[in-house]
């Protein structure tokens, strides 16, 4: 009988996890469509970097960099497209998990929007020539594999710290955090809150930081008409030369062209 450990003083016995479905693929330039997740969908870029949006959250955007397991809600809409690259190849997978007592895990867990683990990526590529498995070995190999990769979403899960800094981040971008009090609020040594951030994220406290400062001039840079130097202002950067290079950089234009090029897009997006 398989146990599951979700958090201290709450272990579900008799797991049962069933395979719904596995793919492969990839994200190109097509203008993409809106789709409905029946259950919650786990899927792993593997190249490139993309961008979700949820219709029952608007201008709230996920974009994540390969190599990144990307988690969509059960019952969400959403659509995903290209941030670099010109395509971006994906394994995508579907799965249930309920006790005996009928719950279901997936349902109970708060799964955060991302997962960041080499173990889950190659869970999901050994997953990928197993779709439609018949024999009672690989049957029996599937359910393994499952198991394993819900125990790292359940791994992800606990790690509390990193949900409620992440948070702190994301609803002040604007605040200049260091490295040090982010640390201490999160009761750790810097040394060891820096290597659980980039362990988790794939960047640097700092990197992070910017980049969420990025993410919400972007946001202004599209649904609004302040001006460059009272954009750089308002999300703490030095003064709008560094803005404007920062933003090159990552976006390989600068803000205005980006403003431009990003309303001729939607535009076409919302018609389609």
């Amino acid at each position: 009988m398989q146990k599951i450990d979700i958090s201290p003083g709450q272990i579900f016995d008799g797991i049962h996890v069933r395979l719904l479905r596995v793919a492969t693929g990839a994200i190109t330039s097509r203008s993409p469509g809106w789709c409905r997740c029946g259950y919650p969908e786990f899927i792993l870029i593997r190249e490139g970097a993309v961008r979700s949006e949820f219709k029952e959250a608007p201008g709230r955007f996920i974009e994540r960099p390969a190599p990144s397991i990307i988690q969509f809600p059960q019952d969400s809409i959403r659509r995903t497209w290209l941030a670099s690259e010109e395509r971006a190849p994906f394994v995508s997978l579907t799965f249930s998990a309920r006790s005996d007592l009928l719950f279901d895990l997936l349902g109970l867990l708060e799964i955060p929007d991302f997962i960041r683990s080499v173990e889950a990526e190659e869970i999901m590529c050994r997953m990928v020539p197993l779709a439609g498995a018949d024999t009672l070995a690989d049957q029996l190999l599937v359910q393994g594999l499952l198991l394993r990769f819900l125990r790292v979403v359940v791994r992800f899960c606990r790690e509390r710290w990193f949900q409620e800094v992440t948070a702190c981040i994301d609803s002040e971008p604007g605040l200049a955090f260091s490295p040090g009090e982010l640390a201490k609020r999160c009761g750790m040594s810097r040394q060891s809150f820096y290597s659980k951030f980039k362990q988790a994220t794939g960047m640097a406290p700092l990197e992070y930081i910017r980049r969420k400062r990025l993410r919400e001039a972007e946001l202004l840079l599209l649904d609004g008409d302040a001006g460059i130097g009272e954009i750089a202002e308002k999300l703490r950067f030095s003064d709008q030369f560094h803005f404007s290079h920062l933003f090159k950089k990552v976006y390989g234009m600068s803000p205005l062209s980006f403003r431009k090029a990003g309303r001729e897009r939607n535009r076409q997006l919302y018609r389609s």
